[in-house]
């Protein structure tokens, strides 16, 4: 009987890990917010931030800068288009920074929504312009 409950048990955890938690959420009835189910479900409400960097006179691309979001240690650098794409950002507000050698820091808050991509582009002046 015992070997029944233990294989009982790992049959549910392996169907818990197998459905995603968006699923297992709209299956439940209404509960706390504080169960590990609703939890779950929050951890993974991410999107992603997108966009461009450019010099803001010549609209060139500046390749290499950096566009962060310091409170969740997260950073990419622009490629030599001056596209950048921050993924797997948790849903919600953030400061994002844009740093480029010789160019005036950008900072703006982004809000960044379950699944979808927040579009933002940057055009950096030159420091003392």
């Amino acid at each position: 009987m015992k070997f029944r409950k233990n294989l009982l048990s790992q049959a549910i955890v392996v169907a818990l890990f197998a459905v995603p938690a968006a699923e297992l959420v709209a299956q439940t009835p209404s509960q706390s917010s504080n169960t590990p189910v609703m939890q779950l479900a929050q951890a993974q409400a991410t999107g992603t931030i997108q966009g461009r960097v450019a010099d803001d006179l010549a609209d060139t691309p500046l390749e290499g800068a950096i566009v962060e979001i310091p409170a969740l240690n997260m950073s990419t650098t622009v490629d030599s288009e001056g596209r950048f794409t921050l993924s797997r950002v948790p849903a919600g507000s953030h400061e994002v920074i844009v740093r480029y050698i010789g160019r005036e820091t950008q900072q703006t808050a982004v809000t960044v929504q379950t699944n979808t991509a927040a579009i933002n582009n940057f055009a950096l002046r030159r420091e003392g312009q």
